[in-house]
């Protein structure tokens, strides 16, 4: 099959000189296959196909042309020299027949499709550290080859025939790096590298400089928020608040007694105390949490803080954080139990308290504390701006746990609007019989249009 004089179907060339966004990665020409959810052939045929940054086109003589946005691919494997591409929808599209070109599409879409995905999946860092290949397993599970992109505070694994995550630096609580492997504890999960050849040395030290920047990033905080509070203090207290981490009062107390107060004071700064003090007034001596994060390093854009409060009374558990320019946007509140096992478990809610308080936190730092994927309804997912969140949730049960359990949010429209609109919410919540979800009077839904040059701050903001 040739695939040398295949036309230029992009009928929208720039000009000369002009940029050329979402350019052509890959010419071809093969078969492809359109099949329905259920699994039935729908269409088949030949045609040229053009893959771009963002797209695929096919192009079959019939002049029935399809284009698919890479976004609506929900996964995609090779095998046998066919590529299966799932769509979000469940339909599938199946491509073969493309002879010695298969190997080059293969990779040229593998990459294209990473790169959209590392965007979806709010994994993009400013600062690259360079990349290396290595063979990877992930609690035991052998990934093959992967390619290993390191970050500031992370880094990501591309695998070849699965989709790509990633290791916050934040997260590894022991590496080992001896006999060329590199064995990370990542809180639920085991990441072993090995096989990188004359790249051991560079893979190593990348790791380990994260892990150490993300550590004296969080005890030079814990001394400007607790000064006077001992070295060894300072780092135990860091390794449980590290990387913007969520930890208990209790946890605290016992680890530096009397720095509890300090913190709260960090949140007065960051300007969202006197909601943490309204809250704290309804919790009736629940279990509370704060986390406190510097901005990216390489990105300094100020110090983040939030906190979690249980409402055990109400069924409910809080979280406020602060955005640019100090204060809040919105308090979010989450669901302790179905309302109907309220009654039977309102005495014992301290474990749930705990599973909840832990899904909050480890989902936000995951999508790296956006609130949108938490609380937009479904109807507003289906809006193309919205799709990157689809993915999300589909590599985050977390979210999806949180999206479950969300019962509405408070905005701060003003400090009375806000105390009457948590009162509404607390009362609708006892009222639910449920998981009915609550929203306040001119809430869109929508979250606030930001700078796009500020976009690195505001990404908190939602």
């Amino acid at each position: 099959m040739d695939h040398s004089n295949l036309e230029d179907a992009n009928p929208g060339v720039p000009a000369a000189g002009a940029e050329i966004k979402n350019k052509v990665l890959f010419k071809t020409a093969g078969d492809y296959a359109i099949l329905t959810a259920g699994g039935a052939e729908q269409e088949r045929g030949a045609a040229k196909i053009i893959l771009k940054e963002e797209e695929i086109s096919f192009l079959p003589d019939n002049g029935k042309a399809l284009n698919i946005d890479i976004r609506e691919i929900d996964q995609a494997a090779a095998d046998d020299y066919r590529v299966l591409m799932n769509l979000k929808s469940g339909a599938a599209v199946e491509i073969s027949r493309l002879g010695y070109q298969f190997e080059d599409f293969w990779r040229h879409f593998s990459a294209a499709w990473n790169a959209v995905l590392i965007d979806i999946f709010l994994m993009k860092e400013a600062a690259d550290k360079g990349s290396a290949r290595a063979r990877v397993l992930r609690s035991g599970k052998d990934l093959g080859e992967c390619q290993i992109q390191f970050y500031e505070t992370s880094f990501l694994v591309l695998p070849r025939e699965s989709g790509l995550f990633k290791i916050f630096y934040g997260d590894v609580d022991e590496m080992k790096a001896q006999n060329f492997k590199i064995a990370l504890s990542a809180e639920e999960e085991n990441i072993e590298l090995s096989q990188m050849g004359q790249d051991f040395d560079f893979c190593a030290k990348a790791v380990n400089a994260g892990m150490t920047a993300i550590s004296l990033n969080a005890q030079t905080q814990i001394k400007e928020m607790i000064p006077g509070l001992d070295s060894l203090g300072v780092r135990q207290l860091a390794e449980v608040m590290r990387d913007g981490r969520c930890v208990a009062k209790s946890r605290v107390d016992s680890l530096a007694p009397g720095t509890w107060e300090k913190i709260e004071d960090f949140l007065q700064a960051a300007g969202i105390k006197e909601e943490y003090d309204y809250l704290k007034s309804l919790g009736g001596g629940g279990e509370i949490y704060a986390g406190v994060k510097r901005g990216a390093m390489g990105n300094l854009s100020g110090d983040y803080a939030w906190f979690l409060i249980s409402l055990k009374d109400n069924n409910a558990i809080a979280m406020e954080a602060s955005s640019e320019g100090g204060s809040g946007k919105a308090t979010y509140f989450f669901r302790l139990v179905a309302p109907l096992e309220f009654e039977a478990k309102k005495n014992d809610l301290d474990r749930e308290v705990q599973k909840t308080a832990a899904a909050v936190q480890k989902c936000v730092r995951r999508i790296n504390f956006r609130r949108e994927p938490i609380y937009l309804p479904e109807e507003k997912l289906q809006d193309p701006k919205y799709w990157k969140y689809k993915f999300v949730l589909a590599q985050i049960p977390e979210l999806r746990f949180l999206r479950e359990i969300f019962i509405g949010r408070a905005l701060h429209r003003s400090p009375e609007i806000w105390r009457k609109d948590v009162q509404k919410l607390l009362e609708f919540n006892a009222a639910a019989k449920d998981g009915a979800k609550w929203r306040a009077d001119g809430d869109d839904l929508e979250p606030p249009a930001v700078p796009e040059q500020n976009n690195a701050q505001n990404q908190n903001e939602t």
